[in-house]
Order: C-alpha cells, then structure tokens, then sequence
C-alpha cells in the first residue's frame, strides 16, 4: 500500500504488499481526479521450471487535482507473482511486477491477478476510489516442461553388460509404465516413474546395435522415440595423433564412441581460423591426417543427446554440425547486455539429459556473468539468473555425468561450486568452497561418473581450505582427497573418473604422468585415496589446459594438448 499527498506530488511506499483482503467499492465517478494503469495484462513465459522469467513494469498515474491524501492498495490474488515494488516520479509511479520462482509452480499455465485501488482519505480504500479504480491486471504465466524431447542416457552401453539409463520425454503421468524395451528385450527390473518427465529403468546385457527404446504403459505403448547404442569396448592400442597445424589451445575433445573417432576443438591466433578437428578410427587405425572444419572464435563443443549434431559455440553464438561430415549447419546468435560488444563471451557447456545445453559465460577483464541454456527444440538462449545475482557465476567450468542428470560447475574466481540438476532444471549452490583461479589449472572440467554418484573437483592451491582436489557425492558431500597441496595441484591440469566411479585419473603436466586413484580403498593418513602405482608416462603437451577423457567402457583414456593426442589404455 503506497499513500499519494497532493502537496509536492510524490509517492510514498507505506505497507507492504497484501495477499489477500482489502478493496471493494466502485470507481468514484466524479469529476475529480481519475486513476489509470498502462495495461490490464501481463504475460509470463518460461522455458523450463528452473528458470525464471525477469520482472515486468506497470505505470499508474494520478490526474487532477487531490484534495486530502490519495492512497494506493495493491492487492495479488494467486500463485504467479510474489511482489510488487513501486517506485515513483512526479506524478506517476512504475511497479515491478515481480514473478514467482518457476520452480515452486511446476509446468503448465498459471493465473494471478494484481488489482489496484486509489482513494482519498481512507487506508483500506473501502471508500473514497478515485474515478477508475480499481484496476486489474491480469497476469497469465506459462511454464513449459522443461525436456527438449524424448532421450535416452547415457545413450552408450557397452555389450553384453547390463546397466541403468535415465529416460526423458512428456506425458509420462498419462499412463502406468509397466515395461521398458530396448529393442523388444524387457527391462531388466520393473521400470520406476520418478516424474511426468522422467523415468528410470535398466536394461540387460545386450548385443551390439541400436536398440530402439518403447514404453509398455497399462493400456498399450506409449509415444516415445529414443534409442539405446550399445557398442563393443574398443581395444585401442596406445597411439599419438598430430595435429596438421599446432593449435595455441586445444578447447575440448570428444570421443564419439558409436562412430570411434575424437572430436578436437582447436584455437589460433588468429580466432577467425579456430577448428574442429575430427580423426576417425578405422582398418585397425586412426587416420593420421583429420578431417576438419572452420568455426570462427570458436570456444567449446558437445555432442547432443541423440548423438545426431555437434554443438560448437562460440564467443556470442552456437552451430549444429554433423559429427560425421562435419558440415555446418543452423547457427543461432545473441547480443549480451553486459558492457561494450566483445566485453562478454560464452566459453564453456555441456548436455544435460533435458536436452538443453547448459552455458557458461566470461568477459574480458574480471566479473561475475550469467549462465545460461540453450533450447534444442527451438534454438535460442536464455539466461539462467534472471537478474538474481546469487546464481552469477565467475568463469565456470562445467562438467556432466554421462547420464546427464548432473552438471558440477567450478568457479574461475569466487566460490562456491554450482549444481546444476536436469531433473528440476534448477541451479543452485552447492556451497564447496573450491574456485579456479591459477591460470594453469583455471580449466580444469570437473570429473562425473556415469550416474553423477561421484564427482572430482580441482582445489586451488591459494585458498584456504581449498587446496586439495577431492572426490563428492552425488550431493556435494566430501568423502575424501585426491591430491593436496603438497603433492602436484598446480600442475595438474585434467581429471577424469571411471564411469563405475571406482578410479580417477589426474595428468600432472610437471612430470608428464597419468596418475590413477583407487577409490574403492580406505583413505590414508593424509586423508587422500592410495594412488595406484606411480603413474603412466603421457606427452599430449604441458598445457594450459589439457584435456582428458575416458571411453563409456573405462578402458581408454583420451589426452589433448598443445603439440598433441594421447590414446593410452586407462591404467
């Protein structure tokens, strides 16, 4: 409630927004003063339950001359809007209206009203309305569901190994899921239905091929269009791969494991020739020489749900490509708010099992910046903060289970770690206190297992409390150290983690060492996991950064840096 005095004409916030009660009578209908509002509807749209659309703005103005003091009531009727803030100049007054996390309401269409009195000489506006009050505002906010389209993951299984997939998709609540197929083999358990979005089910062993997914529901199958690749584990042979030209930084590397060939994102000099490098294994072989594509300022890549399009992102945008002819396709652009053109830049993502990829973002200088989702079903960005600036995150760098249930971001500069969760869309602190800021380890992706049961994260050696690189629990829970300070934190430049979770990997660029953690073994006095030998002899380059991946089966690691590529049999 905001009281208006005709003197000096100015607004004053008096009482805080009411939720219910209060209002009433008809409009004054005299010739004195009259109350308006600069629209009557409002309309709220959000893509996913985790992301809030920002604030809209209502203008109410007073004409005439008051005689007595004006006041003014608003009062919310149901759950879409939270608040109400208003501020005032002159004779007019803007109120923000402000709604309710997205989250909280869940997907569909919800309907609120925000109705707004002006009377004279009477708090509660019971009597004394000005001509035109009261006013409504209705407010209409949708909220979509959140998942892109149906998807199955991990996408990969190996064969004749049984295991556990997350399946996404619309409508799971219209029927009872009694079975789920992988190309017409019957789960190996009665499938569990976490959610209209969501199911979890496990398959049995199964030979290699694409095993298309179908949902048994109690009244017949449901709609759905995914498809579980099971593929034999590859017996690589330890090899290095040249580059056709040396890169100033390898950006990211993939294994594209139903296809068996790597994925190299590579930058120059000069951003406008940046590539990706694509060395396909065959005959026995991998191809000596890459084939390639141009994609200028190029910053990161990752494969889609379904396996069908590289996403490849750069500084202000992001291009589907076929990841196996590598040909350009639809490229999706944004224009930041932040500083000057060329101030801010998106950097790092990864594929959450919603379909959305999830991004983060830096700028050129210091500073917090938003993170955000790009759609796949309708190709766009959208910020994930919406102006809450807790959820702003300084030069992440994010890392996903293989299912995609899970995304861990570490933070460039100020702590703590973010969690992103596919299943609620939601972003949220995890409050670990571990921050990147050292250049040479300012890089380091955070190591998920196939479930997201297990994560290694890189500590900084300058913060307290931060300095060991350690091993977290699907919740953020710390369950012990992988190496400390005194050991080689500052020159470890890559992790990685068995898809089973039971060993993690580092690549200590000062000695040039794979070194393996067992973590099934009790910690020793030091609090940290036995490391497994003293580690196997690697030269992908010193870095910064390196990158380091393991095939879905976990017997291969994939090492990428400046002078080379590393395929070694994972120890």
């Amino acid at each position: 409630m905001i009281r208006f005095l005709c003197s000096g004409v100015r607004w004053l916030p008096m009482l805080v927004l009411v939720s219910c009660g209060g209002g009433g009578g008809g409009g004054g209908g005299n010739n004195g003063p009259a109350f308006s509002l600069s629209t009557s509807a409002l309309t709220f749209s959000a893509i996913s339950p985790g992301v809030t659309p920002t604030p809209q703005t209502v203008t109410g103005s007073v004409s005439g001359a008051v005689s007595g003091t004006l006041y003014i009531t608003i009062l919310v009727s149901g759950p879409s809007v939270t608040n109400v803030i208003v501020n005032v100049s002159g004779s007019t007054g803007t109120a923000s209206v402000i709604p309710a996390k997205a989250s909280t309401l869940g997907p569909g269409t919800h309907i609120s009203t925000v109705k707004v009195f002006a009377c004279v000489n009477d708090p509660t506006c019971t009597t004394g309305q000005l001509a035109g009050s009261p006013r409504t505002v209705n407010v209409t906010y949708q909220i979509a569901s959140g998942v892109q389209g149906d998807a199955v993951a991990p996408r990969i299984a190996i064969t004749n190994a049984a295991g556990d997939v997350v399946i996404r998709g619309n409508g799971f609540s219209q029927a009872t899921v009694v079975d789920v197929t992988f190309g017409g083999v019957s789960a190996s358990a009665p499938p569990v239905r976490v959610s209209d979005t969501e199911i979890h089910a496990s398959y049995p062993a199964l030979p290699a091929g694409s095993h298309p997914v179908r949902l048994v529901g109690s009244s017949g199958q449901l709609p759905f269009a995914g498809a579980l690749v099971v593929v034999d584990p590859p017996a690589y042979v330890a090899t290095t791969l040249s580059y056709p030209a040396i890169p100033q930084e390898v950006r990211a590397l993939l294994y594209d494991a139903e296809r068996q060939a790597l994925l190299v994102a590579v930058s120059f000099p000069t951003a406008a020739t940046n590539k990706i490098l694509r060395y396909q294994f065959a005959s026995g072989a991998w191809a000596a020489t890459p084939d390639f594509v141009t994609v200028p300022n190029l910053r990161d890549i990752a494969l889609s749900l379904d396996g069908s399009k590289v996403l490849a992102l750069a500084d202000t945008s992001l291009t589907l490509v076929d990841p196996v002819t590598l040909a350009l396709g639809t490229t999706t652009s944004t224009t930041f708010s932040t500083g000057p053109p060329g101030f801010e830049f998106f950097r790092k993502l990864v594929v959450a099992n919603d379909g959305f990829a999830f991004i983060t973002t830096g700028v050129n200088g210091s500073g917090l910046t938003e993170p955000y989702l790009y759609s796949t079903s309708n190709p766009g960005f959208t910020s994930m903060a919406a102006g809450d600036a807790s959820l702003f995150i300084a030069f992440g760098t994010p890392g996903v289970s293989d299912d995609g249930s899970l995304v861990a971001v570490t933070p460039g500069d100020n702590p703590p770690v973010f969690k992103y969760v596919a299943s609620t869309g939601v972003l949220s602190s995890t409050g670990v206190p571990l921050r990147q800021i050292q250049q040479n380890i300012s890089q380091v992706i955070p190591a998920l297992n196939r479930s997201g049961s297990r994560i290694v994260l890189n500590g900084n050696p300058n913060l307290n409390g931060g300095d060991q690189t350690g091993l977290f629990d699907g919740s953020f829970g710390s369950l012990g150290g992988i190496t400390n300070q005194t050991s080689f934190p500052t020159t470890q430049q890559a992790l990685a983690i068995k898809p089973d979770g039971t060993r993690a990997y580092t690549f200590d660029s000062g000695i040039g060492k794979v070194h393996t953690f067992d973590l099934t073994q009790p910690l020793n006095s030091g609090g940290l996991f036995p490391e497994v030998g003293t580690g196997t002899p690697a030269a992908p380059g010193n870095g910064p950064p390196v990158r380091l991946r393991i095939s879905p089966d976990g017997g291969t690691l994939f090492l990428a840096a400046e002078t080379a590529i590393v395929i070694l049999p994972a120890p």
